[in-house]
């Protein structure tokens, strides 16, 4: 298997958009986002409820039943319980339908999403 090496300044620029890519994407959804109504409804906790609960148990039975080791477990618990995806909500814009339930799920979902990842980060073991 050949190995390439990028100069240093095509890491650096690769790096930099690596740091900012999370931040710009919520921001580009923010304005995506902009004079959607906020609901919180059935639905939306559902979704919410599912994504930030649901979802990181089967990761956690996988774990277990794979075997899988302290590091190796915490981060593929970790990537289930993620907040919802902004792609999301961009395609229910782009796509004139369930705007509003999306970005209300995207807004409460990574909000929460802080203190479940924490808690998860806390709870399990090194």
């Amino acid at each position: 298997m050949a190995e390439l090496k990028l100069p240093d300044p095509a890491l650096a620029a690769v790096d930099l958009i690596g740091h900012a890519s999370g931040g710009a994407s919520l921001f580009a959804l923010g304005l995506m986002f902009y004079g959607q109504r906020f609901a919180l409804d059935r639905e939306v906790v559902a979704n919410i409820a599912f994504k930030n609960f649901v979802q990181p148990a089967p990761m956690v039975l996988g774990v277990l039943f794979f075997g899988l080791p302290g590091s190796l477990a915490r981060q593929v618990i970790l990537t289930g319980a993620v907040p919802t995806a902004t792609a999301a909500g961009m395609f229910a814009i782009r796509a004139d339908t369930y705007a509003a339930p999306a970005a209300a799920t995207i807004l409460v979902s990574t909000l929460l999403g802080l203190a479940t990842e924490a808690a998860i980060i806390v709870v399990l073991p090194r």
